[in-house]
């Protein structure tokens, strides 16, 4: 029942932004920069308060609102979040560190397991130090006592 009212309150939210956003674009319909201005803050304000949120979904709001700006400096950084984000995040729900997650947790127990051998082989109680000892080398410094 909770989520049901917060969805209700963020779709009644949703219709009080657009509403004045929709007014506000009338007012400036001169501008066309003001109005694709409004159109991208109605696209963000859908993203934030609609029932279902994706990550995908904010890559709209910020491409509009990054043609929408006139300061260069603002444009720029909206446009590289737009790309930054197209890329990080896939269509189908899942990002790029979602789907590195089996690749890395691979290479990451294959790293494990070779620095636990190199670990042990190099540990003073091993055959290979009890090889470098009858050669005349140290085999490392001693095992903790314990």
């Amino acid at each position: 029942a909770a989520v049901a009212v917060a969805r209700l309150v963020g779709l009644g939210a949703l219709l009080v932004v657009a509403a004045a956003v929709l007014v506000r674009a009338v007012r400036r319909a001169g501008d066309p920069r003001a109005v694709v201005g409004c159109a991208g803050v109605v696209l963000a304000a859908t993203v934030l308060l609609g029932p279902v949120v994706y990550p995908w979904y904010a890559v709209a709001p910020l491409a509009v609102l990054a043609a929408a700006v006139a300061e260069r400096r603002v444009r720029w950084w909206l446009a590289v979040a737009t790309l930054v984000l197209s890329g990080l995040v896939l269509p189908t729900g899942l990002g790029v560190p979602v789907l590195t997650k089996l690749p890395g947790a691979v290479l990451m127990v294959l790293l494990l397991a070779l620095v636990s051998w190199w670990w042990l082989r190099r540990r003073p109680g091993s055959a290979q130090a009890r090889s470098l000892a009858s050669a005349g080398q140290p085999p490392g410094p001693p095992a903790p006592a314990g």
